[in-house]
């Protein structure tokens, strides 16, 4: 009987070792599977960040590498780069509104008061190379409709810039005594308040007996005003 015990517990014993040593194959083999599969998803996903991460950072090369058309001038603003060209021109706002069109742009405004003096400088070139003494310069700016006369608004918050990419009021730099919405003209016409502006460009570089500013300054005039001599366009890259 005793006997006969002994080899039943031997049996069981025999029996139960096999049945763990199969459970623990399994779980081995499982945990193998679902290890590699993770780690897989894991190599994909990274490979995907990525091939995506250079994608981006070539896109943002790209877009900063962008430069303007020859004999434009460059300035990089906070927004973005802007490219400016000086144009002679003969006419009102309009007309030279549609020739910057003509070159893909628009009438500029300026961010910096440096960038002002530097475009007012391109132009002072332009007209001594003419033999012209004093031009005057159509800009991207129209007067705000709850400004429209003198001493309703503060000189530098009296405009605003028209090209859609110009933010800051900084380069609002008038003429003594300007803007003052004059409503009279020299062609005696009823075009009400001047409402556009134009730069004051002297071939001296400083100023000039007639005018009552300095080169590079504002002044507000009449948009329909045919006899401005010369126009700023700007445009994106």
């Amino acid at each position: 009987m005793k006997l006969f015990l002994f080899l039943l517990f031997l049996w069981i014993t025999v029996v139960v070792g096999r049945i763990d040593g199969r459970h623990d194959v399994f779980d081995s083999s499982e945990d193998s599977t679902s290890s590699e599969e993770m780690t897989g998803r894991a190599v994909n996903r990274d490979s995907f960040e990525d091939s995506e991460g250079s994608e981006g950072s070539s896109e943002k090369s790209e877009k900063k590498g962008k430069s303007c058309p020859g004999e434009w001038m460059s300035f990089d603003r906070s927004q973005g780069k802007w490219c400016v060209k000086v144009f002679m021109s003969n006419g009102n706002f309009l007309s030279a509104e549609t020739l910057c069109r003509s070159y893909n742009s628009t009438l500029t405004g300026f961010q910096t008061n440096d960038e002002r003096l530097k475009i007012a400088d391109v132009a002072k070139q332009m007209i001594q190379s003419r033999g012209i003494e004093v031009a005057l310069m159509w800009i991207g700016a129209r007067r705000k409709s709850n400004c429209p006369t003198a001493g309703m608004c503060f000189a530098d918050e009296t405009f605003y810039w028209t090209d859609n990419f110009t933010k800051v009021k900084e380069a609002f730099e008038f003429s003594s005594g300007q803007p003052d919405a004059s409503l009279n003209n020299r062609h005696n016409q009823n075009w009400g308040h001047e409402s556009c502006l134009q730069q004051m460009i002297f071939a001296s570089g400083t100023t000039h007996p007639k005018y009552a500013s300095f080169q590079g300054q504002l002044n507000d005039l009449h948009c329909q005003n045919p006899e401005v001599q010369m126009c700023a366009c700007g445009r994106r890259p």
